[in-house]
Parts: structure tokens; C-alpha cells; sequence
């Protein structure tokens, strides 16, 4: 993975994704393309690149945003995604709203609603004939990950690139693994993106949340730190490429 410690122009962002779509192999078949939409700035920043990228290397291909409306998370907010649902509707882009299975049920864990919303997500998928599920998931998510995954289990690693799930029916990509928050940030602000729904405030004293807040705790001693953290972390797993040693500076 190639992490970079400075802010890249679009069409450098846009050279990462696609080099991540290569890799994973993508875009050698299928005509369907679905995308994981909370309607937060990450997800809606892949939606729009995707938009630019893929008709220029691929024509016949069809992407899919799909949100997952789920009435039993306490962070569910009727209407959230109408600025996304607006800007979708003008766009070549299908736009789904689904909801989990186990209706009635109310969801107390965090873990517990990103599962089910990670699963409807993957069913849907398949019954549109998806062959990949693209991810907003960025450096910062990784670097997070891998805070965790340091802190919890002594293992400082993080998500993959790709992923399958169902025997091999639903492959997971995370286009967006090497760009860094700040770059989505600036990024999404110049395009013009719709602004995200209000961002759940029912993770206190969360694993997750507390990881975060140690990341932008060392983001704020080192900007680079989200990315040496990465690079220490595909040290840790024997994927670093020497030739890009050392950290930032």
C-alpha cells in the first residue's frame, strides 16, 4: 500500500483508488459495483470517485449505493440521508434504502448494529449480483483499527485491502485504505459533496471511540502519525515494501 504523509491532488487520489481497484482485481468481470453508504463524508467521497474513475477504465460497469436504514440502532435518524438521496437521483448511480432482518429488535451494542447492517448490506449485494461491496473505510479507520487491535491484543494490525465473506460470494474492497482523513476532508469540501447526518453520539466509553480519540491525540503531536502507524503495521505483518522504509518527517 502506498501511504502518503503530505495532502495529494484529486487525480493522485484518483491514481491510489484505481491502483486499489487493480489489485484486487475488480474490474476484470461483472457489470455491478456496490457501494456502503452511511451518507458520512468517507463513504460519500468513494461514491463520487468511483463516478469519475471507473467510466474512464471500464464502460458497462454499474455502481449501487446502498444505505442501510435501521429503525433499532440508537443512532437511527429518519431523514438523515436526504441530501445524498438528492444528489444520487442525478447521478448514473442506483440508490437503495434497506433495512436489517429481526424486525422489533433493539440494538444496546455497537459491534452488534455494525454487524447487522454489514450483513444486510452483503445480502443485498449478492441479490443484485454485485461482484464486490466497496467500503469507505480510510487510513484513519486503519489506524485505528490497528490502535485497537495493539491495545486489545497485543497484534498491531488492521483491516485488509480485500476481504470475502459467504464462501467467496461477497468480496469487500476498501478503495479509500490509503488516503488519509485529511485528504477526504479537503477533498469533499471542493467538490461540493452533501454534508453527513450528525454522527452517532451513543459511543461513550466505546473501544472504538476511545481508539480515535488516542489517533487524534498523536495526530495532533504528528500529522503523520495515522500513516507511520500503517507503515509499522505492514512491518508487523511481513507486507511492508522496503523500498518505501522509514516514516514521516
Amino acid at each position: 500500500m502506498r501511504y502518503s504523509c503530505k495532502r495529494r491532488s484529486l487525480s493522485r487520489i484518483e491514481h491510489e483508488i484505481l491502483s486499489a481497484l487493480h489489485r484486487t482485481q475488480i474490474l476484470r468481470n461483472g457489470r455491478h459495483i456496490a457501494i456502503g453508504v452511511s451518507g458520512g463524508k468517507d463513504s460519500t467521497f468513494l461514491l463520487a470517485m468511483l463516478l469519475r474513475i471507473l467510466p474512464r477504465v471500464r464502460h458497462g460497469i454499474e455502481l449501487h449505493a446502498i444505505h442501510v436504514r435501521d429503525p433499532a440502532s440508537p443512532c437511527f435518524q429518519d431523514g438523515s440521508i436526504d441530501a445524498l438521496r438528492t444528489w444520487c437521483a442525478e447521478k448514473p448511480i442506483g440508490f437503495h434504502v434497506i433495512e436489517p432482518l429481526g424486525e422489533g429488535e433493539v440494538c444496546t451494542d455497537c459491534h452488534r448494529c455494525a454487524w447487522r447492517r454489514r450483513e444486510a448490506l452483503f445480502r443485498h449485494a449478492d441479490r443484485i449480483g454485485a461482484v464486490a461491496v466497496a467500503l469507505g473505510h480510510s487510513a484513519y479507520d486503519l489506524a485505528v483499527t490497528a490502535l485497537m487491535n495493539l491495545i486489545h491484543h497485543g497484534q498491531l494490525e488492521t483491516m485488509p485491502d480485500l476481504m470475502t465473506f459467504f464462501s467467496g460470494k461477497i468480496r469487500v474492497i476498501r478503495p479509500l485504505a490509503g488516503v488519509t482523513l485529511e485528504e477526504i476532508l479537503h477533498h469533499h469540501r471542493r467538490l461540493g459533496l452533501p454534508s453527513p447526518p450528525p454522527s452517532c453520539q451513543d459511543d461513550v466509553g466505546r473501544s472504538r471511540s476511545e481508539a480515535q480519540k488516542l489517533l487524534d491525540r498523536m495526530l495532533s503531536i504528528d500529522p503523520g502519525a495515522q500513516v507511520n502507524i500503517l507503515r509499522a503495521a505492514e512491518r508487523f505483518s511481513g507486507r511492508f515494501d522496503r523500498d518505501r522504509n522509514g516514516g514521516c518527517r
